[in-house]
């Protein structure tokens, strides 16, 4: 019953509008499909289902055996000690060494266009392929275009290579927007002298349509195919009712590029690989075969290079520099690929405009039933079950199910609905942000707008951290500037250094003249208040930098800041009166944190940490110890550090020597090893020019060698002003 009339209510008050946002929305996100708005994020996603498909024991069942490669890498250049390209006569001798070690196919993807000098070089290893009939070399098409009329330049082997009738395949490198390399082009249609397209054209149904007397030639991948299976010159045929390529008993579903979606079978180096030496040198080529015998028996074996300075190396979905793929390995993966009929299959245009409607339809639905929170649950797990079912079909099925798009339908529609939502039923919340948003912080505001109790007087004791920033010699400053210009200069600083606390979800506490206060863990609980404090200031510091090289090149007073940040508990919450009042923190560590940042006039430094801090953040960020003082108003010293920059911000090694030295010499200091701390002093100072506080302990060192201190000295440095 209750169901029922869950049923009747949305059809009465949300069915329709549901219907009318959901057709909008695909009208939306179908046109930004076909202009391709969010194919780079798409192949993006595409990419990270490799790379869960690799979590996933598959090893056995797509472990690729048919194909392996035979590698000029560096580890061969370097043996072989002969500038590339290598003579034609030592592939020569590769392809005889092949051939009696059983190679089915022996494919070289590289271009020999030129006569070699020795062009007896040339004739041999022409010899060599007539006689062995089992060489693949690499032809290219190189389209022109010139006063609107495109031509087509074939590069080929040679006509000394040529004369020893090896099979040929054209190599074609397809990279997607973002320069990836996914799909492989495996026919091409020879273009007449007046050019014509390089594409399978299309009929207005969508499906292919052409002459089929058009002449196809094979691409270097599909020829290591047809040899391996035993019809290399077959005719190649397109099927454009079912837009495919189909060669003896291969059926091949291609795009209208005549390209297929490569099947990776894993990143890097997945393919069995042999180093070039290891064939070309004789007794290399006995101790492999010894050890397996039939590594290159009835295999299709593609002869490539990987040297980097070769540029023949690739990004793929595996990212990263050191998942670079050689081009030659993509030939092997293209070629495994055809062979176990692996192809990666997806929805028609029309199927991918239905789902996306229905997704929106459900999104809409979902959203206007249930509400904002209710609904949000809902399309999080609708993103959720996409994003789980796009990875388990490419996974087990081969098959590329779209995620971007239709989450650009789901989120725009969860956007739409909310929206309708929040003109119709949420006024409430928007009165109150339109009203306290002009005085309070904004992370305040939402808080008060989903709780207006927290309006009241009161306060709750926290562990946070607490920010105090101050612009250096402001007095001298502010003498030097008229009134307007102050206020100009520190609105421009004041904003710069705002906007990176909010940026980081700091709350600006107050501003005191040219200091700001800030403070990280409240209203809004952050675990990780320490680490986005000191993140912000090291930010601010960069900011700061970049501010200081332009006003010394518009002649402008150029300044420096100091920073001081404290953890501990305190206070927070509205103080104040029941007529006016301040979100605000209260408590010795705020004052403690006050005191620190005076404190980087006494070292020479930008930003100090307490101990406090320092062991919440210490294996995120360089830090190295200062001292350790007692600050006016306080009888417990404490110890302070010196925040330098991230860990991972790629210091030079001499700067990082240096703070290795000041480190030990800290050490000896303390342990009152003046003569030993004076020499690391004088190695940091080295390292480390101009360094405040190495040469704040350096001097005092060597005072303390002319006038050692009292016995009961205990490193203490005691700071009489604030």
């Amino acid at each position: 019953m209750i169901f029922i009339n869950l049923l009747k209510k949305m059809f009465r008050s949300h069915i329709w509008v549901a219907i009318l946002i959901s057709v909008i929305i695909t009208v939306i996100v179908s046109t930004a499909y076909f202009y391709e708005f969010f194919d780079k994020l798409e192949w993006t996603v595409y990419d990270a289902r490799f790379l869960v498909r690799s979590l996933f024991d598959q090893k056995e069942s797509r472990q690729p055996d048919d194909v392996v490669i035979l590698d000029v890498d560096q580890q061969t250049y370097t043996d072989l000690n002969i500038k590339w390209p290598y003579p034609l006569s030592y592939h020569a001798e590769i392809v005889k060494r092949l051939r009696e070690a059983g190679a089915h196919a022996i494919c070289f993807d590289m271009i020999f266009d030129v006569v070699s000098q020795k062009s007896e070089e040339d004739s041999l290893f022409a010899r060599t392929i007539a006689q062995e009939k089992n060489v693949i070399l690499a032809e290219q098409y190189i389209l022109h275009s010139q006063h609107s009329v495109s031509y087509e330049e074939p590069v080929r082997p040679n006509s000394i290579l040529q004369s020893g009738d090896p099979y040929l395949g054209f190599v074609a490198t397809l990279r997607e927007r973002d320069a990836s390399v996914r799909r492989s082009q495996i026919v091409h249609k020879l273009h007449s002298a007046s050019g014509s397209s390089e594409s399978l054209p299309e009929n207005s149904q969508g499906s292919f349509s052409g002459d089929p007397s058009e002449k196809w030639v094979p691409s270097f991948s599909l020829m290591a195919v047809m040899l391996k299976k035993g019809f290399p010159d077959a005719e190649i045929k397109i099927n454009y009712q079912k837009s495919r390529v189909e060669v003896g008993d291969l059926h091949i579903p291609v795009d209208k590029e005549g390209s297929i979606l490569i099947n990776y079978y894993g990143p890097p180096r997945t393919f069995k690989t042999q180093p070039y030496r290891a064939v070309y040198l004789k007794g290399d080529l006995e101790l492999l075969l010894s050890m397996n015998g039939s590594f290159f028996k009835d295999k299709i074996v593609l002869v490539g290079v990987s040297l980097e300075e070769m540029h023949d190396l690739f990004t793929t979905p595996y990212v990263g520099k050191e998942q670079l793929m050689p081009g030659v390995e993509i030939q092997a993966n293209t070629i495994q690929t055809i062979l176990d009929s692996a192809y990666i299959n997806r929805m028609s245009d029309g199927g991918l405009i239905l789902f996306i409607f229905l997704l929106s339809l459900f999104s809409a639905l979902s959203t206007l039933i249930f509400g904002p929170q209710k609904g949000l649950l809902l399309v999080i797990g609708e993103f959720f079950l996409l994003a789980l079912s796009a990875s388990f079909f490419l996974i087990f099925f081969d098959f590329w199910l779209n995620v971007v798009y239709p989450s650009a339908a789901i989120l725009l529609t969860f956007a739409a609905n909310t929206f309708y939502q929040y003109m119709t039923e949420e006024r409430e919340k928007r009165y109150i942000r339109s009203a306290f948003s002009l005085y309070l912080n904004p992370s305040v505001v939402e808080k008060v707008a989903n709780d207006p109790e927290a309006l009241k007087l009161g306060g709750q004791k926290k562990i946070l951290t607490v920010m105090f920033s101050d612009i250096r010699g402001f007095t001298t400053l502010s003498e030097s500037l008229d009134p307007e210009e102050l206020t100009n200069f520190l609105n421009e600083y004041m904003t710069a250094m705002t906007d990176i606390i909010l940026k980081r979800n700091g709350t600006v506490d107050k501003y005191m003249g040219d200091a700001i206060m800030a403070f990280w863990g409240a209203p809004l609980d952050d675990p990780d208040h320490a680490y986005h404090c000191c993140l912000t200031s090291l930010e601010q510091m960069a900011e700061l930098k970049k501010m200081q090289k332009r006003w010394r090149e518009e002649g402008k007073h150029v300044i420096d800041i100091g920073i001081g940040i404290n953890t501990g508990e305190m206070t927070v919450g509205n103080m104040g009166s029941s007529q006016r009042f301040d979100y605000t923190i209260l408590g010795d560590a705020v004052n403690l944190g006050s005191r620190l940042e005076g404190t980087n006039k006494d070292y020479n430094t930008n930003i100090i940490i307490n101990e406090s801090t320092y062991e919440l953040v210490k294996e995120c960020f360089l830090i190295r110890k200062l001292d350790m003082i007692r600050v006016k108003g306080k009888l417990e010293p404490v110890t302070i550090y010196e925040l330098i920059a991230m860990k991972e911000s790629g210091l030079p090694a001499r700067v990082l020597a240096g703070y290795q030295s000041y480190n030990k010499g800290l050490d000896a200091y303390f342990n009152m090893q003046w003569s030993e701390a004076v020499l690391l002093f004088q190695q940091a100072m080295d390292a480390l020019p101009e360094d405040g506080p190495t040469e704040r302990h350096l001097k005092q060192c060597m005072l303390y060698q002319e006038i050692p201190p009292s016995p009961d000295w205990n490193g203490v440095y005691v700071k009489t002003s604030k």
